[in-house]
């Protein structure tokens, strides 16, 4: 009789254990992002996982930088969205969101991206600028002022008209020379 009762006991306890020991919540790994919202047109945004970024510049004038994003997606509906860039003194923030629909059934395999992202560059003074894209930076130097080949004259004033090498009057360009005399003598007056 008593091995009935410890055989029982010891049987609804592992029946216990089987039916609320699966009933816990595993804690999501922190390094993954976790969408942000559920929109009402049942859409899901968040923030694409970044892993590194490269600088690419062009060798040309003015000089022509992008930014390389290289990183995954958490599933295989998930896609990139919006490129948001602002810049705070010498460092450029580029946000890439991510976008997939709410409702759908997807692998859960992760999708390797990559995103070029042209950096504003144009107009930009000699020195050292960071790069960050969701959290991951990278840096890049310009040696010289990054000023556009059209850009006025040094020393001339913006209130001048001259000619531009297309032929148009532009503000900033020195005046012609006047023409020269016509052949065979000069002007009468």
């Amino acid at each position: 009789m008593l091995l009935k009762r410890i055989g029982f006991f010891l049987s609804a306890g592992i029946i216990f254990s089987f039916i609320f020991g699966g009933c816990r919540v595993i804690p999501a790994d922190v390094s993954t992002p976790t969408p942000t919202l559920v929109s009402p047109g049942g859409v899901v945004t968040g923030l694409a996982s970044v892993e590194r970024v490269e600088i690419m510049m062009r060798e040309s004038f003015p000089v022509q930088i992008s930014a390389l994003a290289i990183g995954s997606l958490p599933d295989s509906c998930t896609s990139l969205d919006q490129v948001i860039q602002e810049r705070e003194e010498n460092t450029f923030h580029i946000t890439l969101s991510t976008i997939r629909p709410a409702d759908q059934v997807c692998t859960t395999a992760t999708v390797p991206f990559q995103k070029a992202v042209e950096i504003e560059s144009v107009g930009l003074k000699a020195g050292k600028y960071t790069v960050i894209v969701n959290g991951v930076s990278a840096g890049f130097e310009l040696q010289v002022d990054n000023v556009l080949s059209g850009s006025p004259v040094p020393g001339v004033s913006p209130k001048a008209a001259g000619t531009d090498p297309a032929g148009s009057t532009t503000p900033g360009y020195p005046a012609p020379p006047p023409p020269p005399p016509e052949q065979g003598g000069y002007p009468t007056p």
